[in-house]
């Protein structure tokens, strides 16, 4: 009985290990996953209104609906997954090597049927973990002035295709307090990246199409429109998001907790982690209408504080909630895919 414990537990190290197995197998997972979305898709997806007047141009040009978009969904998932391994490889947060951040990522985004088609949350996503990465390497600078400038520049590129996606700069402010990093000097640094991109990104667009920039600056005068649209809530649905959740509760409990504080400067990363996604919840509840677009975003930060609960976690309790959370996220896809 021992032995075989012992043999289980180097087989989950295995699999948490990066290599070319395990690379294979994630992989392999991603491509059978959103051919199945794209094969049995729901008659019915989500309500979402378009995120920007870009994603109005990128509507007109790929049906969500069609194999280009299931396409440019799957690469896009992909190439996020990558930066958010490469991102913990760089900055630390975990102090073990594992390739969990990739793993959660394809699970929680292919999982979800309304979130597999390609939205431009996904290319938000990108300058959302470039801004991440130039908070983390402000840790421990005297004056990180160029790495707040970064963090203007980058959200104000984030939001050019999610507008809703500027809702983050207060919460990554939050988070250089956090890092000892905010000052009067970075914090007006960052303010001024913000401005200067929007100005010469307005200024592009006008002298390209004049149109183009007076949509897109209406769209932002009406950024705080609070829809109230209506969602049919099912038990499988509460099952999905309640394991989440619950996964959530533990790995935010083991970022604090002394016992599993494997660095100071990782428990303060992960910190900074868990304040984006209280910006997260802010856009859900503020524009519930585009849930899916936002939900990327979503799954992107948790998918590092899964990796590092799993990943420093060796406990049967931390098995039984991995496996609940397999269990809930496989019974909503076959759910959304099947029996509907």
């Amino acid at each position: 009985m021992k032995s075989s414990y012992s043999s289980g537990r180097h087989y989950l190290e295995k699999l948490i290990e990066p290599n070319v197995q395990s690379v294979a197998m994630i992989f392999g997972l991603s491509i059978v996953l959103w051919l199945l979305g794209y094969a049995f898709q729901p008659q019915e997806l989500w309500n979402c209104e378009p995120s920007s007047h870009i994603d109005v141009m990128l509507g007109e040009l790929i049906d969500p609906t069609s194999f280009a978009g299931y396409f440019f969904g799957w690469a896009s998932v992909l190439i996020v997954a990558v930066m958010l391994f490469v991102l913990n490889e760089r900055d630390n947060m975990i102090s073990q090597r594992t390739i969990l951040p990739i793993f959660f990522y394809v699970v929680l985004v292919g999982t979800n049927v309304n979130a597999q088609s390609f939205v431009m949350s996904s290319v938000s996503n990108v300058f959302v973990i470039l801004a991440m990465h130039s908070v983390f390497s402000g840790y421990r600078q005297r004056f990180p002035v160029r790495s707040s400038f970064n963090i203007g520049i980058y959200i104000a590129l984030a939001s050019v295709f999610c507008e809703e996606y500027l809702l983050l700069l207060p919460f990554f402010l939050l988070g250089m307090l956090l890092l000892n990093t905010l000052s009067l000097r970075t914090f007006f640094a960052s303010l001024v990246g913000l401005i200067a991109s929007y100005f010469l990104i307005f200024g592009i667009m006008f002298i390209v199409d004049d149109s183009m920039a007076i949509s897109l600056y209406e769209e932002y005068v009406s950024y705080f429109h609070l829809p109230s649209p209506e969602y049919e809530i099912s038990v499988v649905i509460l099952l999905f998001y309640g394991s989440q959740f619950l996964c959530l509760l533990c790995a935010a409990s083991s970022v604090f907790s002394r016992n599993y504080v494997d660095n100071m400067k990782g428990s303060k990363l992960l910190g900074v982690t868990i304040m984006l996604m209280l910006g997260g919840v802010l856009m859900f509840l503020l524009f519930s209408n585009k849930m899916p677009s936002f939900y990327p975003l979503m799954a992107m930060l948790e998918s590092i504080l899964f990796a590092h609960y799993f990943t420093l976690h060796k406990s049967m309790a931390s098995k039984i909630v991995f496996l609940t959370f397999i269990c809930c996220s496989s019974l909503y896809f076959l759910n959304s895919v099947i029996f509907q």
